[in-house]
């Protein structure tokens, strides 16, 4: 789900350009509107994003600015770009210079990272983690690194098995059931770990997994490899993306080929246009995320925190979801996407 952050941009976003003149670095100023307590100090919040030109985390950062613009702070945005490493060096930048009085971060590798935020933690800079976790444990919603103030996420693992069990079921009494599993990046640590928790749940099913094809966050690429999968079994069953951008390119592919009645496709994050994708029933489901609530979570307990106040420690974000962890065509009418996929 990352690229272009997985695909993305896509929402529009009101960023001006910082004065630090960085091509990976926006900023905008936010708080006129604060009042009373919440303006008795004007936060200066820096936000962590992996890709800014991806749909998911597009959809993060609205949650941010509008949480800010309501509590009174200012907002500046980092571009890793999917660079694990510059995401490290920009908090580590971003530290030296003193210039924050909180993170918000949406980690490409939490356990790396651990090292540089607990750093910038000492420095009295206030730490939220959002999406996934920061340090060792992807599944671990509680600090791992001292003195960080909270974590707002659902744990990788939870999204594997989501997609697991989505998998078993959209196969039915198929037996065997051909499945492609369309990761972003194989590679990409959480991706590890949600194709590991992916395996178990599907263990001892009728499904068979005949590929594991890296879709890269975005349509085109999986249209292609999914084009290569049908080729090699034109009796797939099943199609599965970690991501609902993923999805699309893969249902392109199924509709060219004239499967579209006989291939499920499956996506992951419930975006608009999966939902509507599942309600009208081309698509068999989508697990949730809701990454404008994660945002606006993550950005109001750094500003609480940066202001003295205590904060939950861990929010498991997929409860506050009004239809639980996984989109179908039930209750796809009771859901809104919070990203466009």
């Amino acid at each position: 789900m990352l690229r272009a952050l997985g695909p993305l941009l896509t929402a529009a976003l009101v960023l001006a350009t910082c004065g630090c003149g960085s091509s990976s670095e926006t900023s905008t100023a936010k708080g006129a509107s604060a009042s009373g307590a919440q303006a008795s100090k004007r936060v200066r919040l820096a936000y962590f994003a992996p890709g800014t030109a991806n749909a998911l985390s597009a959809g993060h950062q609205k949650g941010i600015e509008e949480a800010a613009d309501r509590l009174g702070a200012t907002v500046t945005t980092f571009d890793a770009k999917l660079d694990p490493r510059e995401q490290l060096n920009q908090i580590q930048t971003a530290t030296s210079s003193g210039k924050f009085d909180a993170f918000v971060i949406f980690p490409l590798d939490g356990n790396a990272i651990a090292p540089v935020v607990r750093q910038a933690i000492q420095q009295g800079v206030k730490v939220v983690s959002i999406f996934s976790t920061i340090g060792p444990d992807p599944n671990k919603l509680e600090p791992q690194v001292p003195g960080l103030s909270s974590t707002v996420a659902t744990g990788i693992d939870d999204a594997g098995r989501r997609l697991g069990q989505l998998t078993v079921d959209a196969c039915g009494h198929q037996d065997p059931c051909k499945v492609a599993y369309l990761p972003g990046l194989a590679n990409f640590f959480p991706e590890k770990v949600r194709l590991d928790a992916f395996k178990r749940a599907i263990a001892g099913s009728h499904v068979d997994l005949v590929a594991v094809q890296n879709g890269q966050y975005a349509a085109a690429p999986a249209l292609k490899v999914t084009q290569d999968v049908l080729q090699a079994h034109p009796d797939l069953d099943v199609v599965t993306t970690s991501g609902d951008q993923m999805t699309e390119g893969a249902a392109q592919a199924v509709a060219s080929a004239g499967k579209a009645d006989s291939v499920r496709l499956i996506g992951g994050g419930a975006s608009v246009k999966a939902v509507d994708a599942v309600r009208s029933g081309r698509w068999f489901g989508s697990y949730v995320i809701l990454p404008e609530t994660e945002g606006q979570l993550g950005a109001r307990y750094a500003i609480a925190a940066a202001r003295g106040k205590k904060v939950p420690g861990a929010v498991r974000s997929i409860d506050k979801s009004p239809i639980g962890p996984v989109l179908l065509k039930s209750n796809a009418g009771r859901f809104t996407g919070q990203w466009d996929g």
